[in-house]
């Protein structure tokens, strides 16, 4: 989203808000629980929306009366005691809702300056598998629950509610009926395979992952309940839901895959049968969640990965990361057009200088310099330390595939964090090899 269209989006609003929309003055989400606990409820909110719109829109720095009326000075404080949204980046809020909702939306933050006021757009994907639910409880010092585990919430356009009986029937049906067109889809595709390829239907072999889906129940006082339930994930349905993601992004070309199914993708890539629009949604994707996405680059050849990367949308995540590729690429050029064109690139954060200092460097200073600083990273019985050096190719695309396996069973916070940092990191060095003089 770029400028114009954050105030056309607005404009439009006219001040009212609709179920999809919400407005705030300023945005606090971090100090207390509390705090946490509502910003939580809030994605949520607008992620269980029943609408067949993809994106759904939390505006920060505008109100109903005047549009936009810009945030408190010093907003961006990243020291304050009390945080404000702005003082965090994208895929720091990516993380604290996916580690409290399940499916956790995909969202991704714009910020603007009208008239000397800054304002944002924190834009929230439609979950393809409704309802969005929390998955761990918050609790304040004082022993208050500010935020139970699987809660269900919905906004209205007065706001946000838990969600009642007759709703929670609205979702399960639209969830159903989700289901059927998905069935109907698939039974076309059918209809339409030769007898050769019917044939190999049965030769496919399914894989050994599990995956936990969410099931519902009402008692007879009305009263729901929401489980989790442990499924065989197969090779057709990993298939399936990369096909239904590519659909989405066909009828909607701002549509990404949500890290959770990012995850499950890298974890099973193997499985994948990837043509274009696969590896450039998933190319994409993994931009836009902060991963350079050269495992789905590498399944290309060298001139559409070239290609792919010379064209991405003009988003800050997706342009920021691709300047690492850039670099580890020698892409002098591009990475000055990039700078010089994009609306979403000019970031103060952005260390253009740490950046163009790097090319032209060997690959383990370009990745101490562009990746994260960690040293070994580990889960449960999983403990890898990240020696890139001894590593060759194949080791590092089977080890960013088994983090992604153990990120996607991981239910601590800051470890996830740590293993998305590490995929981040094995493929800036896989990069760095298969990618060179490209």
């Amino acid at each position: 989203m770029n400028k114009d269209e954050a105030l056309e989006l607005i404009d439009r609003l006219g001040g009212d808000e609709q179920a999809w929309v919400d407005l705030k003055s300023d945005y606090y989400i971090k100090g207390d629980q509390y705090l946490e606990a509502e910003f939580v409820k809030d994605i949520q909110s607008l992620a269980n929306v029943l609408d067949t719109r993809e994106d759904r829109y939390l505006l920060i720095g505008c109100d109903e009366d005047d549009g936009v009326v810009g945030v408190s000075e010093g907003a961006e404080d990243r020291d304050a005691d009390t945080r404000h949204l702005l003082s965090f980046e994208a895929d720091d809020l990516q993380d604290i809702i996916d580690s409290r909702l399940s499916p956790g939306p995909q969202l991704s933050l714009h910020s603007f300056v009208e008239d000397g006021s800054k304002f944002a757009v924190l834009v929230v994907n439609r979950v393809k598998k409704p309802p969005c639910v929390t998955t761990s409880k918050l609790e304040d010092g004082e022993g208050s629950v500010r935020l139970r585990e699987n809660e269900i919430w919905i906004r209205k356009s007065s706001g946000k509610k838990e969600v009642d009986r007759g709703e929670f029937e609205s979702i399960v049906e639209y969830r159903l009926e989700q289901e059927r067109a998905s069935l109907m889809r698939g039974i076309r595709r059918v209809v339409e395979l030769d007898p050769e390829s019917i044939a190999t239907i049965g030769d496919l072999e399914p894989s050994e992952k599990a995956e936990a889906d969410i099931t519902f129940s009402i008692d007879e006082e009305g009263d729901y309940t929401v489980s989790s339930e442990v499924t065989r994930d197969s090779f057709t349905k990993l298939s399936h839901d990369l096909e239904a993601d590519i659909h989405r992004r066909n009828s909607n070309p701002e549509h990404y895959t949500s890290l959770y199914d990012l995850m499950r993708y890298y974890a099973g890539y193997e499985n994948l049968n990837l043509d274009d629009d696969a590896i450039r949604l998933l190319a994409e994707s993994s931009l836009k969640n902060w991963i350079p996405g050269i495992l789905w680059l590498d399944q290309t050849e060298p001139d559409r990965a070239a290609e792919l990367i010379q064209s991405v949308p003009d988003e800050h995540s997706i342009r920021t990361t691709v300047c690492k590729l850039l670099v580890l690429t020698g892409q002098r050029d591009i990475f000055n057009r990039y700078l010089s064109e994009s609306d979403s690139i000019s970031n103060p954060r952005f260390d253009t200088d740490n950046y163009r200092e790097q090319f032209g460097q060997p690959a383990d200073s370009q990745i101490d310099a562009m990746g994260k600083n960690l040293d070994r990273v580990g889960y449960d019985d999983f403990d890898l330390k990240l020696e890139y050096e001894s590593f060759d190719d194949d080791e590092l695309r089977a080890l960013i595939s088994d983090v992604a396996s153990v990120w996607l069973e991981c239910d601590d916070d800051d470890t996830c964090k740590e293993l998305k940092y590490a995929i981040v990191n094995l493929e800036l060095a896989l990069g760095a090899r298969i990618f060179d003089g490209l």
